[in-house]
């Protein structure tokens, strides 16, 4: 809640904070940025079960490759404004434990991130590195297809509600091409029904996800 309170703090600051020069706020610009990433995974999934004999853990995701599409418009150089889509291709780990045995199963795990971000420029110079800071909401969904195969109990595709923040760098090549990197963390609260074994319990998930690529500006 205090996140969602310092985006909602964030926006505010976007619309308010006085721009410099009176050409520059009068500009609008296009862009689309492809990017490929690393996406790290903290926290775990589903519920920990305990049968005779045999106990079954949280699961785990494995750090992961990934990529997306960053696609929006720039007000004044300083107000950015854009929707997010990415992919994530990845593993959850399930480990499994009797007296004589332990086992961690993998099964292929995809993760389809979308939403929209609002984030705040903090120079309008089309010459210089440009930080930026952004935040925004969504959802991810996560699609555990063999695991779903293997345990008739879990569900194929859930979607669950995403919110996050992060910033970055834009560093200009060309007056149209920028590199652009972001680090980014995505957080969701998984509910039960994402267990292997439903549960009414939930999980926490935080998939923090570091990108990079390049950024087309219309002029």
């Amino acid at each position: 809640m205090k996140l969602l309170k310092s985006l909602c703090v964030l926006t505010l600051a976007v619309f308010m904070f006085p721009t410099q020069g009176h050409s520059q706020e009068s500009s609008t610009t296009f862009y689309v940025s492809p990017w490929i990433a690393t996406a790290f995974f903290g926290g775990d999934v589903g519920e920990q079960q305990s049968i005779p004999g045999f106990s079954v853990e949280k699961a785990s995701i494995n750090n992961a490759p990934g990529f997306g599409l960053f696609a929006g418009v720039r007000v004044a150089n300083r107000l950015m404004i854009e929707g997010v889509f990415g992919y994530l291709p990845s593993t959850m780990l399930l480990p499994t434990s009797s007296a004589d045995l332990n086992i961690q199963q993998g099964y292929d795990l995809n993760l389809l991130i979308y939403g929209g971000n609002v984030g705040y420029a903090f120079t309008s110079s089309k010459t210089a590195v440009v930080p930026y800071l952004s935040g925004g909401a969504g959802a991810i969904s996560f699609s555990p297809e063999d695991a779903a195969k293997a345990f008739p109990t879990s569900p194929e595709t859930t979607s669950e509600f995403m919110f996050n923040f992060g910033g970055g760098l834009e560093i200009p090549i060309s007056e149209v091409v920028w590199m652009r990197l972001d680090l980014r963390d995505y957080i969701v609260s998984t509910t039960g029904d994402f267990s292997l074994f439903p549960s009414e319990d939930s999980s926490s998930l935080n998939t923090i996800v570091f990108a990079g690529g390049l950024s087309f500006r219309s002029r």
